[in-house]
C-alpha cells in the first residue's frame, strides 16, 4: 500500500500560515514508495513539498540523544470545527470597531475592511490588519521608542481583552522581533529601518501542546498593534485510542526524511535533541477533522557545510490513523 505522507507547519511559520489567508501557495506532491510501515501509522511529512522555504530529505545517519517522554497508554482524539460564521466574523469586527461591508470570495474567504483595517476569516483561520503605512525610521529613533518585550506583551494582553479577542486556554508563549533593513548598493551595507514584535500565545489540551493552534500580536515601534493572525479552532473529545510509545515512533522516524526549515541538498548526520507529545489538527497541504496526537521530533543535522535544525512528525495513534484515511 503505497503511503502519501503530508509535513506540518514549523512553530515560528507565520509567514506561511498568514498566506493561507492572503492566496494559495501551489504544492506538488509526490507519491512515497512503499515502506515497512504498519497500515495506520503515517509520518505526516514524507510527501514532498515545493514552493515553502523548507526542504524534505532522508540523511545517511540519524541518532538519538533525547531522552524520551512519558506518557498514557490512552489519549484522547478530538473533533475539529474550523467554522466561523459571517456573523460571528462580524461582531469580531464590531469589537475591533471595523463597521466595513462584508465581502465573500470562494473558497471561503469572508473579509470585513474599513480605511486601513481589515479582519479576514478562512476556514477558521483569522487575520486583523492595519495597513497604515510607516515610513523608515533610523536605528538610533527605532532602539528608543520601541517598547520592551514585557511592555508588548501588556499591550497584546490588553488588545486581546479589551475587544473580546482571547481565545480559551490562550497562553503567553514567546516574543520574537521581526527587522527590516534599508541596503545601501553603493557601500555595500545594510542598516536597520524597521523593527516590530510579535507576542505569541500557544494552546494545550491535557498537558500537550497544540503545535498547529496558535496566536500571535505585532506591535509597531510606536506601540500600536498592526497585525493579529490567529488559528484556533473548537474541539470536542471523540474517544479515547491507545497511543504507541515513543521508541517505536523513533523506530520510524529513522527510515523518514526529516523536515529542514532552512533548508539543505545532502544532509548527513542527524541528531534528535527533543522529543515531545504534541497535537496537530492540519498537514501543510490539508486540514484534518480530527485533532490527533503525533511525536514531535526536533534536532539539528549537518550536510554542505554547515548545521541546521530540522523536525519531523510520527502519528501516535495508528489504529486512529487507519479508521479516518
Amino acid at each position: 500500500m503505497d503511503t502519501k505522507l503530508v509535513k506540518i507547519t514549523g512553530i515560528a511559520l507565520v509567514i506561511a500560515l498568514i498566506a493561507v489567508i492572503v492566496g494559495f501557495y501551489t504544492f506538488n506532491g509526490l507519491e512515497a514508495d512503499e515502506r515497512d510501515i504498519p497500515p495506520g501509522v503515517k509520518n505526516v511529512t514524507r510527501m514532498q513539498v515545493t514552493g515553502i522555504l523548507e526542504s524534505n530529505c532522508q540523511p545517511s545517519e540519524i541518532t538519538c540523544e533525547a531522552a524520551y517522554p512519558t506518557g498514557p497508554e490512552k489519549i484522547m482524539v478530538y473533533s475539529v470545527d474550523r467554522n466561523i460564521s459571517e456573523g460571528e466574523l462580524i461582531q469580531i469586527a464590531n469589537n475591533l470597531g471595523i463597521r466595513g461591508d462584508v465581502s465573500k470570495s470562494p473558497p471561503g474567504f469572508i473579509d470585513i475592511k474599513e480605511g486601513y483595517n481589515s479582519i479576514t476569516s478562512y476556514k477558521g483561520r483569522t487575520m486583523y490588519l492595519d495597513e497604515t503605512t510607516l515610513p523608515g525610521y533610523s536605528p538610533e529613533y527605532i532602539d528608543s521608542h520601541l517598547p520592551s518585550d514585557e511592555e508588548a506583551r501588556k499591550i497584546a494582553d490588553e488588545f486581546l481583552d479589551s475587544h473580546n479577542l482571547r481565545p480559551d486556554g490562550a497562553v503567553f508563549y514567546d516574543t520574537t522581533h521581526d527587522i527590516g533593513h534599508f541596503i545601501d548598493p553603493q557601500k555595500d551595507v545594510k542598516i536597520k529601518n524597521s523593527e516590530s514584535i510579535n507576542v505569541w500565545y500557544r494552546h494545550w489540551i491535557n498537558g500537550s501542546l497544540i503545535l498547529t493552534d496558535r496566536l500571535a500580536v505585532e506591535i509597531d515601534v510606536h506601540g500600536q498593534v498592526r497585525r493579529m493572525f490567529m488559528e484556533w479552532p473548537h474541539y470536542e473529545p471523540y474517544r479515547e485510542f491507545p497511543i504507541i510509545g515513543p521508541e517505536e515512533a523513533y523506530g520510524y522516524l529513522e527510515d523518514s526524511p526529516i523536515v529542514i526549515p532552512d533548508g539543505m541538498k545532502n544532509p548527513e548526520k542527524a541528531t534528535v535533541t527533543k522529543i515531545s507529545l504534541v497535537y496537530i489538527d492540519h498537514t501543510m497541504t490539508e486540514d484534518l477533522d480530527y485533532l490527533i496526537p503525533v511525536y514531535y521530533f526536533q534536532g539539528v543535522v549537518q550536510g554542505d557545510g554547515k548545521e541546521a535544525a530540522f523536525y519531523q512528525c510520527i502519528p501516535a495513534t495508528p489504529e486512529f490513523a487507519a479508521e479516518i484515511t
